[in-house]
């Protein structure tokens, strides 16, 4: 006999790891969990549930109902801060490709974040908080591949978030040392210093370089 969605749900909880020790871990597991056994039980939204949905099934329906709330949950978490982003981006790269590109968990970063949030095209380097918690106030450098006339966001979230304080500016290679917000300091409060040590070491002044190089360090 196969176990129940209570009983199921119940082993994800087992599993998680200490919230005291780890907290933004359980929270983004806890919720990425409950997501992705509401995605399966609807067959990842596939063809015959939105099928038995137009149908007025009642289980498919109560199911794509159940996903929904509990992408909405996953979204909630996500937005608290730019730890629990970043943590769910490891755990996707942690997945094997054709299971990420099937989950695509990084969907439920829409919205995530406080406004102004990064625009689609910016990947995150480095986030951290340089308060003492619950104090906040983060730390964040990324790299925008698609604006190579200004690839640098160096972003400040106070407080809470930017409804509360902060502020994020993009820079292009040349306007850095003319920067007063001391961008080499900002890349170390936001726990990337090797980025500093990328650019100032530079070969060359080719952008698209010192972008590849920064994202290959990212992901190694």
């Amino acid at each position: 006999m196969g176990l129940t969605d209570a009983q199921m749900l119940g082993l994800i909880q087992q599993s998680l790891p200490d919230i005291e020790t780890a907290p933004i871990e359980h929270e983004v597991r806890a919720a990425v969990g409950s997501y992705l056994f509401a995605l399966l039980k609807t067959n990842r939204n596939g063809v015959f549930h939105r099928f038995m949905c137009w149908a007025d099934d009642k289980e498919a329906l109560a199911r794509a109902a159940a996903l929904e709330l509990a992408k909405k949950r996953a979204k909630a978490i996500l937005a608290k801060s730019p730890e629990h982003r970043l943590f769910l981006e490891q755990l996707v790269r942690e997945q094997p490709s054709d299971l990420a590109k099937k989950d695509n968990l990084l969907s439920l970063l829409d919205g995530s974040l406080n406004p102004p949030a990064p625009e689609p095209g910016w990947i995150t380097i480095g986030a951290k908080n340089d308060a003492v918690p619950p104090s906040h106030w983060f730390y964040l450098f990324h790299i925008v591949p698609d604006q190579p006339d200004k690839p640098f966001c160096f972003e400040e979230s106070v407080g809470g978030g930017h409804m509360a304080g902060g502020g994020a500016i993009q820079l292009g290679l040349f306007e850095l040392d003319d920067w007063p917000g001391d961008w080499r300091n900002h890349v170390v409060k936001a726990g990337c210093p090797w980025v500093a040590e990328i650019i100032d070491t530079r070969l060359s002044d080719n952008v698209q370089d010192l972008i590849t190089t920064i994202l290959a360090r990212r992901n190694s």
